[in-house]
């Protein structure tokens, strides 16, 4: 038997339970474990952090079709418990529309930005915190992870920590200069 994707065995499935005389000698059952032997135990089980609406969509029109939540959960690869809830939550409050996982982007006023980008070329080596105090003075409130977030986005400017050198002291480089004179045709 040549395998079905789940929209095509959906419509073919609705089709055949709704159509008239055929559908009193139709077997619910019988497709649903036919579809899940071929099709649904080649994927493996997963996590998922929220079900999208066409999936909760799925289960509840096949759960208005007869068929249980364990064989719901082996046709669309998910756990018995979650179809059993998202079928509870459609009963007690409705199909609900998965939350927004992203957020508008703030607004900046273009003053701030300036006087933010000035305190950081200003002076390269500032912190956050440093630049915070900067601005302060002009009115401009703005968190240390704003400043990170304007800097970074805005202007490509991102948080450097400056590498630790010892300074080069005289005695340091007279001896270095003696040592490259010493060796100089070494090769």
């Amino acid at each position: 038997m040549n395998t079905l994707n789940f929209d095509c065995f959906l419509h073919f499935f609705t089709s055949v339970h709704t159509s008239g005389s055929d559908s009193k000698n139709f077997k619910t059952h019988n497709v649903a474990l036919i579809f899940t032997k071929h099709v649904a135990t080649r994927f493996k089980m997963g996590k998922k952090k929220d079900i999208d609406l066409k999936q909760k969509d799925k289960i509840m029109l096949l759960t208005k079709l007869g068929l249980s939540y364990r064989k719901i959960a082996n046709i669309l690869r998910c756990s018995p418990s979650t179809c059993c809830r998202v079928w509870k939550q459609s009963v007690t409050t409705g199909i609900q529309k998965p939350r927004a996982q992203f957020r508008k982007q703030r607004k900046y006023k273009e003053r701030d930005l300036r006087h933010i980008r000035r305190a950081a070329v200003q002076r390269p080596f500032a912190t956050a915190r440093e630049i915070q105090q900067d601005v302060k003075c002009h009115g401009i409130q703005y968190s240390k992870s704003q400043i990170n977030k304007i800097l970074k986005q805005h202007y490509n400017l991102h948080a450097r920590r400056p590498a630790k050198k010892p300074i080069l002291t005289k005695s340091m480089k007279k001896k270095r200069l003696q040592f490259a004179q010493k060796f100089r045709s070494f090769s």
